[in-house]
Formats: C-alpha cells, sequence, structure tokens
C-alpha cells in the first residue's frame, strides 16, 4: 500500500513551481518485489499542452519495464480524475 498526499503540478504549469515541499510534477513508485517501476503525474491541458485529445485534466498512472535508470517504452496503466484512488 502506498500514500501520497500533496499537489501534482502539471509539466506545462513548471514555471510556477511547487508551493510546497510536497508538491511534485512527476513521482516515481517503485514497489518492493515489483520489477516494474510507477509513475505518476497530472496531464495538465493547458498551454502548449492545451489540445491534448487524451486524459486531459487527469492524473495519469504509466509504468515502465524493469531498469528505471534507461530510456524505455511506458504504457498507461490507469487515469484518475481528483480524489479517486488507485488499487
Amino acid at each position: 500500500f502506498v500514500y501520497w498526499q500533496g499537489k501534482l503540478i502539471g509539466f506545462v504549469n513548471k514555471d510556477h513551481g511547487p508551493t510546497s515541499d510536497s508538491d511534485r510534477m512527476i513521482f516515481r513508485l517503485s514497489p518492493e518485489g515489483n520489477r516494474d517501476d510507477y509513475y505518476v503525474h497530472f496531464n495538465r491541458k493547458d498551454g502548449f499542452n492545451s489540445g491534448t485529445k487524451e486524459h486531459g485534466d487527469r492524473v495519469l498512472i504509466v509504468t515502465k519495464d524493469d531498469d528505471s535508470d534507461v530510456y524505455g517504452e511506458s504504457r498507461l496503466v490507469k487515469n484518475l480524475s481528483a480524489n479517486q484512488g488507485y488499487d
């Protein structure tokens, strides 16, 4: 079980910066005993990303196969609305 509380800031709004130490643009989860890493970010539909066709203004969870320090293909696991959880 993983719990995080804070504010996700969309990449498009990175110039506004975090307002507290817990605010993040993206964070990585590396569950023990699991070879895949999970990344969580907010897909803000604004500015250069205003024309996004899928999952705008949603929290996205993606996974990437092992070896997190090497570029690799990721895949969408879940898209979440505000205050929605994922098991």
